[in-house]
């Protein structure tokens, strides 16, 4: 809980969210309310879905721990779902960030042109080639689910 109130408190700065897309999102608690707290900002943050792995749940199954009668979550879900759903993710399915890095440079140049710098204004590097599987962790893993 403290985390996640330094979190909110972070969020009146933060401009640009990446979110990491792969099939845990959709069951971690955390991350709905932090993609729920970006869409509902009052500073308009732009959210760069990256699809790190998948294949994205059908909204069904989407953060299916919900209860009926949880109506909090309820709405947070709706509004994730309706807004968050639309946006297109990088790279569109079934292709993800890992078979296509060089697709790191789009997202860097979505991120600096909502900041209001130049594209190409820092130097993107090469891709680089691992031997061993890379492995991203969102920023809610330290709780569960995430």
């Amino acid at each position: 809980q403290v985390f996640l109130l330094k979190l909110s408190s972070r969020f009146a700065q933060c401009k640009v969210l990446i979110v990491i897309v792969t099939p845990a999102l959709f069951k971690s608690l955390p991350c709905l309310k932090e993609i729920y707290t970006a869409l509902t900002s009052k500073t308009k943050i732009k959210i760069i879905p990256v699809l790190f792995e998948g294949p994205i749940p059908d909204e069904s199954e989407q953060w299916s721990m919900i209860k009926p009668g949880d109506s909090e979550k309820l709405l947070m879900l709706t509004k994730v779902q309706e807004s968050f759903g639309k946006l297109n993710t990088i790279p569109s399915p079934p292709g993800t960030i890992v078979g296509q890095p060089s697709l790191m440079n789009r997202v860097l140049d979505d991120v600096q042109l909502h900041l209001g710098m130049s594209a190409g204004q820092t130097q993107h590097a090469e891709p680089v080639a691992h031997s061993t599987p890379v492995v991203a962790h969102s920023v809610m893993d330290g709780e569960k689910g995430g």
